[in-house]
């Protein structure tokens, strides 16, 4: 039997056992083990796309039929504890396009996976605010400090993600006052500790869930928008505009450096993993953004934004939402 287009219901292998339920999926994804959580997340950087073995395998960086081993020491733990139940779909041999066996992740599953992602991302952040220093790339001789200087964040500035507050000083320098909010503890803990201006009040809460209690004349985040999944990208412009007054202005600076130790699951994974000083990994999100491709997804989504590259990886982004007159 060919594959037909759509879901694929009718054709895949044994549909009953597919996760349809959130905190299912990320329960699986938290109790399995380490290979099998990077399939899930190479899975996951490309849904509603079934792929052959092999074809996933190379994606990931893995040798051919690892993912068949993978899938069996898995079994004991996704029939214990889960009835069978799996967050992923097969076709078999007859139905798929390769004559192979193929799975891949729906839309649901994926977006699963995602959130689990996230929620490792954040405690990465957490763990790794007290030796921060040791892990930042520097962006001094960058030009970004000169780009702030030259865009004058002035009257009340909202830092997005603002972490130990390396760029709140300078914000600073031009705004009457700066309200930083960042999702660890640990971080804002080291920027109250360094920047005890009185006209900076620090935030404690998830950007994903948060919303504003004012209007800003300008809004700032440095090296945060990187770590945005593509499938929250609009609601944090969303978020952004909600946060601006009607001729507010947004200023953010960022990179596109993913080092080849860090890049696990394949060139193509938005996924990076990231590692202590001790050597304790974590899972965090890390899109290599161009400006080109930056601009192009904003005016898509109605903002006037100039992006240009500044030293390599670094890049900046200006602008404002287009209904400004």
């Amino acid at each position: 039997m060919p594959r037909t287009a759509g879901p694929f219901v009718a054709v895949q292998h044994a549909p009953h056992n597919a996760m349809d339920d959130p905190r299912e999926i990320e329960r699986f994804h938290d109790r399995c083990s380490d290979l099998m959580r990077e399939l899930l997340d190479g899975l996951a950087a490309a849904p509603d796309r079934p792929r052959p073995f092999p074809e996933i395998e190379d994606a990931i960086g893995w040798p051919h039929r690892r993912i068949a081993s993978v899938l069996g020491g898995a079994s004991r733990m996704r029939h214990r504890e889960f009835g069978g139940r799996r967050p992923y779909r097969f076709l078999g041999p007859r139905e798929s396009a390769s004559g192979r066996w193929e799975m891949w992740m729906d839309d649901l599953q994926a977006r699963a996976v995602v959130e689990a992602v996230l929620g490792e991302q954040k405690d990465y952040y957490r763990a790794v605010a007290a030796e921060y220093g040791d892990h930042a790339i520097l962006f001094g001789d960058a030009g970004l400090p000169a780009v702030v200087d030259t865009f004058r964040p002035a009257g009340r500035v909202l830092e997005l993600a603002c972490g130990p507050g390396a760029w709140t000083p300078q914000l600073l320098r031009h705004a009457d006052s700066v309200t930083a909010v960042d999702a660890s503890a640990e971080m804002l803990a080291i920027a109250a500790d360094q920047v005890t201006d009185k006209r900076v009040r620090f935030i404690h809460a998830d950007l994903f869930a948060w919303e504003p209690d004012g209007r800003y004349d300008v809004v700032f985040f440095g090296f945060w928008l990187s770590h945005v999944p593509l499938e929250r990208f609009e609601a944090f412009w969303s978020l952004v505009g909600r946060c601006l007054q009607p001729h507010g202005r947004v200023l953010f600076v960022d990179d596109a450096y993913r080092p080849p130790d860090e890049l696990v699951y394949g060139e193509s994974s938005h996924f990076v993993r990231r590692r202590l000083n001790d050597g304790t990994a974590f899972r965090i999100l890390k899109l290599p953004h161009t400006p080109a491709e930056l601009e192009r997804r904003l005016k898509e989504l109605g903002w006037q934004v100039e992006v240009r590259s500044a030293e390599a990886p670094f890049f900046w982004g200006a602008g404002y939402f287009q209904t400004r007159t």
